[in-house]
């Protein structure tokens, strides 16, 4: 037994620790995992828990009101209250304007809901059209807008996400 005891010691002591994944390879393709959101860092950013290491995730397809705006900390609340410590799934999509090899665009679902449909449908984001169009997030935005929901309750003349918005990131 003592024998025993001291063979699983050794094995242990010399055994290498799970890979941890090249978080610094450039996303060429779609990727989808399953992660822990771990902090609500923006009103369209996330970290997420995914392995070994956290991820910085920004949501595809809009724009978080920056934070000065008064409704940034509702967005931020939004988010806390759908994602925070919760498991969800993160479908990468490669950005090719990003400098920063940590950190993804991506749609996130939990349980089903796409967290940029909320924001977007609650007026707490703006539309960015990602590559190809998007009709589920342009949808919930003129959802928003027509019922004036948070941004666009004062039938706000917000920017429109066009090329030099500064809420859409490219």
């Amino acid at each position: 037994m003592e024998t025993l005891h001291l063979f699983l010691c050794a094995l242990l002591a010399t055994s290498q620790p799970p890979p941890t994944p090249d978080l610094d390879l450039l996303l060429v393709d779609e990727e989808v995992f399953v992660g822990r959101v771990t902090q609500i860092l923006t009103g369209d950013t996330v970290e997420v828990w995914r392995e070994h290491a956290g991820v910085v995730v920004r949501l595809r397809g809009v724009g978080g009101l920056p934070q000065e705006h008064p409704r940034h900390e509702e967005a931020k609340r939004l988010l806390s209250r759908l994602l925070l410590e919760s498991h969800v799934e993160v479908r990468a999509v490669p950005d090719p304007d990003s400098s920063e090899p940590h950190h993804l665009v991506a749609t996130i679902l939990v349980a089903g809901i796409n967290a940029a449909r909320e924001l977007l449908a609650n007026g707490l984001a703006v539309y960015c059209p990602p590559p190809g169009g998007d009709r589920e997030l342009e949808a919930a935005q003129t959802s928003a807008r027509e019922r004036r929901r948070g941004i666009w309750s004062r039938g706000s003349a917000h920017p429109r996400p066009e090329a030099g918005n500064t809420l859409c990131k490219s």
